[in-house]
Parts: C-alpha cells; sequence; structure tokens
C-alpha cells in the first residue's frame, strides 16, 4: 500500500513539474511573439532559440524562429527551419508559402533535372509520407489485420470477401512495414540538408588543396551521399555533386525526432499561437 502512495504521489509532483516547464515555455513563446510584432527581432530570436535548445520541437515554434531568421538577414537558417516546421506539418499551405517566398530570394537558381511539377510532386509526397505517417499507417492496417483475424476465429460462417479483406490487410501491413525501414534507411544513409553559410566552395574530393568545380550559397537543399571524416559528399536537386566540410551544413530531421506539442500547453494556459506571412510583414 505504502508503494503505491510513494508512485502517486511521485506522478503527481512528475506531472506538476511538466505542467510548469510547460506553462513557462508558453510565457517564453508569448514573449517571443510580442517582440516580433514589435519588429524587436534579434531579441525575439533570442528566445525561440531559447525554446529550441530545450528541445522543443514545434511546426508553429519553427515557423515563427524561421520568419524571424529571414528578418535579421540569416536566410540559410530560415530556409533551415522552414524545412523543419514542413517536416512535422507537411500540409501547411503557410509554410510552405513562406519557404517558396524565401526560396525566391536565394543567390543558388537551381533548376531540377525533371520538370517543376513533378519535383514540387515529389517533394509533397516525401513531406507527406514521414516516419509518423508511414507509422499511423502501419498501425492502421496492423489493427485492421488484428480486428478481422478475431472475427474470422470467432464466427465460421465468414465470407470469401472477409477473408480477402485479412489477406490483403496482412499484405498491406507488410508494406508499410517495409517501407517504414526503407523509409529509415534513407533517412540514415541520404538524409537532406541546408547550406548555412554565405558562399561555400565545392571541391572535386575531400581535400582542402582538391579542386573547386564550383560555388554554393547558403539556402541551398544538399542531399548527402557519403561523408568521411569532416567532409560530405553531396548531390544537389540539377544532379551536380561535389566535397564540403560538414560544419557548412545543418541536417534538416537532426533534432526532429519526437514532436514535443508546445501547443497543449498554449491551449492548457488560453494562450494563442499567432502565425505570420512574410508577405503581410513590412
Amino acid at each position: 500500500m505504502k508503494i503505491v502512495v510513494l508512485v502517486a504521489l511521485a506522478l503527481v509532483f512528475f506531472s506538476a513539474g511538466i505542467l510548469s516547464a510547460d506553462n513557462e515555455a508558453a510565457d517564453i513563446y508569448n514573449q517571443a511573439n510580442k517582440l516580433y510584432s514589435e519588429k524587436e527581432y534579434s531579441r525575439a530570436l533570442e528566445l525561440y532559440r531559447e525554446l529550441v535548445d530545450r528541445g522543443i520541437e514545434n511546426p508553429a515554434l519553427y515557423y515563427n524562429l524561421a520568419n524571424t531568421y529571414f528578418k535579421v538577414g540569416m536566410t540559410g537558417r530560415a530556409v533551415l527551419y522552414y524545412e523543419r516546421a514542413l517536416h512535422l506539418k507537411p500540409l501547411d499551405r503557410e509554410i510552405r508559402a513562406n519557404l517558396k517566398f524565401v526560396r525566391m530570394s536565394l543567390t543558388d537558381k537551381i533548376s531540377p533535372l525533371y520538370s517543376e511539377s513533378t519535383y514540387r510532386l515529389l517533394q509533397m509526397l516525401a513531406a507527406i509520407f514521414n516516419f509518423k505517417v508511414i507509422f499511423i499507417i502501419e498501425l492502421f492496417f496492423f489493427s485492421a489485420f488484428c480486428a478481422l483475424f478475431i472475427m474470422y476465429s470467432l464466427f465460421h460462417s465468414v465470407t470469401n470477401t472477409l477473408k480477402r479483406f485479412i489477406v490483403a490487410c496482412g499484405i498491406l501491413f507488410l508494406v508499410s512495414i517495409a517501407g517504414m525501414f526503407a523509409y529509415v534507411a534513407n533517412e540514415k544513409n541520404h538524409p537532406a540538408g541546408i547550406l548555412l553559410e554565405k558562399t561555400v566552395d565545392v571541391n572535386s574530393s575531400p581535400i582542402s588543396e582538391s579542386e573547386k568545380i564550383f560555388k554554393l550559397h547558403e539556402g541551398t537543399k544538399i542531399t548527402v551521399i557519403e561523408s568521411r571524416d569532416e567532409w560530405v559528399r553531396f548531390r544537389i536537386a540539377d544532379g551536380r555533386e561535389g566535397w564540403i566540410r560538414a560544419d557548412t551544413i545543418a541536417l534538416i530531421q537532426e533534432h526532429v525526432i519526437m514532436m514535443k506539442l508546445l501547443t497543449e500547453a498554449m491551449t492548457a494556459t488560453g494562450t494563442e499561437t499567432p502565425r505570420y506571412l512574410l508577405k503581410t510583414i513590412s
């Protein structure tokens, strides 16, 4: 009995600590939004960064942080956090609109190997079918398979249609598992990143003295192909490849693993999550 009471008390204090931390984070977030509205971008940036450094991963936070980075002239980091926000909320039109707007200001205008419409479609599909979505699909088909199998076990007078549904759900469950493994393997072996340096010389090999084959500028999106010590070999959308130093880029999903819902804390404290469109803010 004493053990049960101690565990209950521990849970109460643990929950209270989490709630207090969430309320504090919500206060910092609202203060940062107020500073942004007052055009105090540098001070707002410090508060947004404080929340990110605490490990909070939320699309609204990343979205406003990206806006603030753009306002202070750090375009590469603006693109990075729009991409991270889009990873958490792939169908958000405002995030897509601002990302497109910022990309228009980039120095490098890279044309994809295929048509622009095909490229946008592939980018959207890649954003939609992330780890979280694939996991939900896998869970759905697994649940459907279990439910139908139980019905099959309990009721002997099942139709051939039900049997087909059981087989179909089982196959789709296996396919979704394969898709999850493929996704994880691709993200691990070929992660996407954003160039953060103003200008970077691309080398032909992972040696500082090697031939410089072309230049890239901040905000350019790359796909890492290989890493070797402090160098990475990458590919960009037009098919060009080369080597750059690893400290010149940031991976989009480096910190985006599990989403910590700051929105729940804001709802609990009755606060709002204002959103800003770059096109409507001077």
